[in-house]
């Protein structure tokens, strides 16, 4: 899927894509992401921003063009999604943490 600068089209989970979807692979509710959130895929080369939240859904606005690939990393600076699954990092405090990576 090619997104245009200003096209509008939502982030769903659980659905396959199609015209104006972008499916997305979480399990958590999307009401997190706030409206003018900016949203980055494929290491921030797509860029959306985020108009509107749903449980399941988030309407975004492309900020700029780009072809959507399959299997590319999400992220949404200063929003902390939920994750159903713990990691080792999320489990340890920051000072174990920076610790860790000194050694």
């Amino acid at each position: 899927m090619t997104i245009a600068k200003n096209q509008r089209s939502s982030l769903l989970t659980d659905v396959k894509a199609g015209p104006g979807v972008i499916p997305i692979d979480y399990d958590g509710s999307m009401r997190l992401i706030k409206p003018g959130a900016m949203i980055y895929i494929d290491d921030g080369t797509i860029a959306l921003k985020a108009l509107a939240a749903a449980k399941d859904s988030v309407k975004t606005e492309g900020h700029n063009a780009r072809t959507v690939k399959k299997h590319k990393g999400i992220n949404i600076p200063g929003v902390n999604l939920e994750s159903g699954i713990p990691t080792r990092i999320g489990r340890i405090s920051r000072s174990e943490w920076k610790q860790e990576l000194a050694t």
